[in-house]
């Protein structure tokens, strides 16, 4: 039975395999065979990288950055790059076909990179800007978006308000009449007194497009008080707008030059001053009405002032500085109007910037 079994079954032909390992077919690992030349690649670039890197540093004598390796100065110990710490990820740089896909759906959701537009290169408020017709608020989103030391620029390339050619000689020979020893005032423009032992007070001329006149003026002083009367006469004008307390923070803002309503009326060398109304507006403002005596005439003029603008600071009221505009425009062209805080530039030129901006925007 045994013969017949074995004739029956199919020959087998033997597989050749050394006499250590068994009979079994096996596989061979093909994967390990690439590992192997990978590990002794990368060992062989590390080798070589290692040997540049000292290289480097013994030809400079300083560590020069790879974009294989960091050296660390001094030590001469070399730190895998940061490739390594993410398990060796592909950072693949984009094409130029990538970037325009990239523009053109930035643009047409709208979406900008870094604050500027794709397009122009422009801020992302350029667009709001053009369109918008408030003054106010294009230039507020300006500085919003250009920052603090775009302002600080704007500001010292344009804090030079006086021309090379201005002089203050006047001034320099009347320090005793000058408020303030640091703000002069400029001879071109000065208001000339007629008539007196001194032809000096610190008062400026300034003429609108219009021809509306405005005379800038200190606060007078205890010993100028006669000289600011002199030049309300010598020059006729009918309106005093004062945008300053007599004290402000305890300092002397400006002298007494006008009566108050307890007291009647007040005189300064020949010329009297009397007190006939005094209210205050609707704005806020205090509004009084004084007769003026003088040697030669007599005349009635109004007296504005502005209580809620502090020194160095904007108005806590800006109905009155409004109200204020109103009653400037009021006044006829034939009558120059005297402006004055304490030194006669902040205050006093803000509000006939104010008056200007009026004039060219309506």
């Amino acid at each position: 039975m045994a013969t017949h079994v074995q004739q029956q079954t199919p020959p087998v032909e033997p597989t050749k395999a050394p006499s250590s390992l068994p009979c079994t077919p096996t596989k061979v690992p093909v994967r390990s065979k690439s590992k192997r030349k990978k590990r002794k690649s990368s060992q062989l670039v590390k080798k070589d990288t290692t040997k540049e890197s000292k290289e480097v540093v013994s030809k400079e004598g300083k560590a020069s950055p790879t974009n294989s390796t960091k050296i660390v100065r001094g030590h001469g110990k070399t730190s895998q790059p940061e490739t390594a710490k993410t398990n060796h990820q592909r950072v693949t740089t984009p094409t130029r076909e990538t970037k325009e896909m990239e523009k053109s759906s930035l643009q047409s959701s709208g979406v900008t990179k870094g604050g500027e537009d794709l397009d122009s290169g422009t801020s992302q408020f350029s667009a709001f800007l053009s369109k918008s017709k408030d003054a106010r608020l294009v230039w507020l989103l300006r500085i919003l978006e250009k920052g603090v030391g775009y302002l600080v620029r704007r500001y010292r390339d344009n804090m030079r308000y006086k021309s090379s050619s201005a002089t203050t000689i006047a001034s320099n020979a009347n320090l005793a009449k000058n408020r303030y020893e640091d703000i002069r005032c400029i001879d071109a423009t000065r208001v000339v007194l007629k008539g007196g032992p001194s032809d000096y007070i610190h008062a400026n001329w300034i003429t609108l497009a219009d021809g509306r006149r405005f005379i800038c003026s200190q606060g007078p002083m205890q010993s100028t008080v006669g000289d600011f009367w002199h030049m309300i006469i010598q020059e006729n004008c009918r309106t005093v707008i004062m945008l300053c307390k007599l004290v402000e923070d305890e300092k002397e803002k400006c002298a007494k030059y006008f009566p108050q309503s307890s007291e009647g009326s007040l005189t300064f060398g020949s010329t009297k001053v009397s007190l006939i109304k005094k209210t205050v507006s609707e704005h806020g403002y205090t509004a009084s009405t004084w007769k003026v005596q003088d040697r030669e005439r007599q005349f009635t003029m109004r007296h504005l002032q502005c209580t809620s603008w502090p020194d160095q600071s904007a108005p806590r009221n800006s109905l009155e500085v409004i109200g204020i505009h109103k009653e400037i425009l009021k006044v006829p062209r034939e009558n120059p109007i005297v402006v004055h805080c304490s030194a006669g530039v902040g205050r006093t030129c803000t509000l006939i910037g104010e008056m200007i901006f009026i004039l060219i925007f309506g």
